[in-house]
């Protein structure tokens, strides 16, 4: 809980306003018994009426002193509890936005999102039940037991006695229960796990038809959960009456002990009254705080698995926060222009383009490469064997250069390194002649037009997803990276164009409608380096063909580097990089290949037939 508590910070005057509260209300409870004590003492046994009425009206104004505080606190405490939850997950979004793909694969994307709901949900109930049920309890305490010494020392001392018997019940209680709270948090992990796989899945749990094989494994993640929740609730079945009965059996102590004083002398009437309601105020306060201190592990399990997401390894070169400016400027509010309106930052994008392209082509001129591996190791943790061996290769500006290897080869491994997504464990990769850790990630990507394996497009319109590319593009450069990638027509043909919707992942369009406005998204940005991981399996051999050649022509600066399976879609690459077994086993164009390498021989033979 420590690591959380600096997400009070921001909180702090509202904090303090909430123990004032807390400490009216306590303060104006007990005073209304001390009023009822004076009505029968110097009251109703003496018979002044006009005593009781004057203490009588002091009580309802001290109830009502109590109830605004009470109200006053409850809605700074939401208040506090609603902002810290918020602020958590904020901070876990941007942690998840920021950590690296290995972290991310060793948490699982099942648990992040539970980290980010459900445990966060907890910390924000907890801190409810912490300040509206638990910070009432110190000052109900001592204040309580300091009126109660008042009255009888007796009795006090024997209240004390229980109050210590129930608190030492929960410390018992809190560490039976922590242990099934943990399972509990990580079977619901496995719930979460199961329900988006089944969902995810569920075209081939019906294809296959698995569909009683599917509900048997949510039926066993859905009954352990329940089994560990059942015996939990069993534990609280036994503890709540057996700390009902102490409490019953403290009235009852009072009312015995007090009465017989009552009848010696000893003590006054209106003070036995008295006693029995500090007891069941500071016993009532005690026993609600306990009650709700079943929050508190599992607000211990949930804290420390949130802390373990913020405090895990984050990317080496640095977050991509919103603040950062896309590489040509924003445009517009949320870095949106409005459709056909380009006007002079229409001008000034392309001004900046020419710029970024002249650039390029002046590297060029001096042989640099754009990238270039030198001796690349890298391995997965707890992998027996490296993805990559001693990788090295140039990527040139202008040209292209192809990866293409067998399956589990690394292909996709130095796309991922490239885009700083994994860390390389020997060896060094530099862009533009700098190191790759040099660069902040922003910096970085900005230079890099990437385009994943699985094309994926986000809710909103075409316009939306290819903005994804370039915040403040303009129609005029939307259009022209859509003519490259071989869907202009298409989009074109759609009753809203470039409004036209796209729903979740983009499953309204065809898979090569995706590659090809994942391409579009890549190209909007005129990056100086663009990457395709496999990004032309969906298409058909006239549209990769024509696809190709655009980039040549519309791309003519840029280094391109493309992670291919086909060989159709890489012959006429300037250079091929084979792989095989992580390790490089040819270097040259599809002619030089053919003569040198036999690996790349057995794969144009295995796909000629």
């Amino acid at each position: 809980m420590k690591g959380l508590v600096r997400f009070l910070k921001g909180y702090k005057l509202a904090c303090f306003g909430v123990v004032v509260f807390m400490f009216v209300q306590v303060a104006a409870a007990l005073l209304v018994p001390t009023l009822v004590a004076g009505i029968v003492n110097d009251g109703i046994v003496p018979g002044d009426v006009n005593h009781v009425w004057a203490l009588g009206l002091a009580m309802l104004g001290a109830a009502a002193v109590s109830a605004a505080a009470t109200l006053a606190g409850t809605y700074v405490s939401a208040s506090i509890a609603t902002g810290v939850s918020r602020d958590m997950a904020c901070a876990l979004y941007e942690k998840a936005h920021r950590m690296p793909h290995l972290e991310v694969g060793r948490f699982g994307v099942a648990s992040l999102i539970t980290r980010s709901t459900s445990d966060v949900n907890q910390i924000q109930q907890a801190l409810l039940v912490f300040i509206e049920m638990l910070l009432p309890v110190p000052f109900m305490v001592v204040i309580g037991m300091a009126l109660m010494f008042s009255k009888d020392p007796v009795l006090a001392a024997g209240i004390v006695g229980v109050m210590i018997a129930i608190v030492v019940a929960f410390l018992v209680l809190s560490r039976v229960v922590i242990p099934y709270f943990e399972r509990l948090q990580r079977q619901l992990d496995t719930m979460n796990l199961t329900v988006r796989e089944s969902i995810a899945g569920v075209r081939i749990v019906r294809a296959f038809r698995r569909t009683g094989w599917d509900r048997l494994r949510m039926e066993v993640a859905a009954g352990d959960y329940a089994a560990t929740a059942i015996k939990t609730n069993r534990i609280f079945a036994v503890v709540v009456p057996f700390v009902m009965l102490l409490f019953n059996a403290t009235t009852f102590a009072i009312l015995f002990v007090g009465g017989n004083q009552v009848a010696e002398g000893s003590l006054e009437i209106g003070d036995i009254m008295a006693l029995v309601e500090y007891a069941m105020l500071v016993l009532g306060y005690l026993l609600m705080g306990v009650a709700m201190l079943i929050f508190i592990p599992q607000a211990q399990v949930s804290a420390r698995r949130i802390n373990e997401v913020l405090e895990s390894e984050a990317l080496p070169l640095g977050d991509d926060g919103a603040s950062k400016k896309s590489p040509l400027g924003e445009g517009g509010e949320n870095g949106k222009l409005p459709l056909g309106k380009g006007g002079a930052s229409e001008d000034a994008a392309d001004e900046q383009r020419a710029r970024n392209c002249a650039a390029i082509a002046g590297q060029q001129a001096l042989g640099q490469p754009v990238v270039e591996f030198r001796g690349v190791g890298f391995s997965y943790e707890g992998a027996e064997n490296p993805v990559l061996k001693d990788v090295s290769f140039v990527v040139n500006p202008g040209e292209t250069t192809a990866i293409i290897g067998a399956t589990g080869s690394g292909k996709s491994t130095i796309a991922n390194l490239l885009m700083g997504f994994f860390e390389a464990r020997q060896g060094d990769i530099l862009v533009d002649g700098k190191p790759l850790g040099s660069y902040h990630a922003t910096d970085l990507r900005k230079r890099i037009g990437f385009v994943p394996q699985k094309p994926f497009l986000f809710k909103g319109t075409i316009a939306d997803n290819l903005r994804h590319g370039l915040a403040c593009a303009t129609e005029r450069q939307m259009r022209s990276a859509l003519a490259t990638a071989q869907i202009a027509d298409f989009v074109e043909g759609l009753e809203d164009g470039l409004d036209s919707p796209v729903t979740q992942g983009g499953d309204n369009f065809s898979g090569g409608q995706r590659q090809r406005l994942a391409i579009a998204r890549a190209l909007v940005r005129r990056p100086e380096i663009l990457l395709f991981d496999d990004s032309f399996s969906a298409l058909d051999a006239t549209t990769d063909f024509r696809l190709r050649r655009a980039l040549k022509e519309d791309a003519p600066n840029s280094a391109k580097i493309v992670i291919a399976q086909r060989v159709s879609s890489i012959a006429d690459a300037e250079r091929i990089v084979v792989l095989d077994e992580g390790r490089v086993v040819g270097t040259g164009t599809h002619d030089e290949l053919l003569n040198t390498c036999t690996e790349y021989r057995t794969i144009v033979q295995s796909q000629e037939g």
